[in-house]
């Protein structure tokens, strides 16, 4: 299979400030579970993460990417994909959060 996405879960809020451990692990949880149920498996891999925020300049924080390669996906799964990542970007409050797909990276 060549057709995949990812979500990038940060480990920061507001930017810069640590997020919990219970609200990164609520997320790690909930992203593998949706993109298993719409893939049938997903892969998890912790990473770094560097960005230039307009506020604070260079933020550098642990990432955790749920990644889940698939054959065939429906608008609704498209749909539930880009909800999770406006969810996490609303539950984490950052200026955006990575959604990776074969066709590159674009920031929701």
């Amino acid at each position: 299979m060549k057709k995949f996405f990812a979500l990038y879960i940060p480990t920061t809020t507001a930017v810069n400030i640590a997020a919990s451990p219970e609200l990164i692990n609520q997320y790690r949880v909930k992203v593998a579970a949706t993109l298993a149920g719409i893939a049938g498996g997903a892969t998890e891999i912790e990473g770094h993460g560097s960005w230039v925020s307009d506020a604070h300049g260079l933020v550098t924080e642990k990432v955790y990417i749920v990644k889940a390669y698939y054959k065939r996906m429906s608008k609704a799964d498209k749909a539930v994909i880009g909800g999770l990542a406006k969810e996490l970007r609303e539950a984490f409050l950052q200026e955006a959060i990575s959604l990776e797909t074969e066709k590159g990276l674009r920031f929701v």
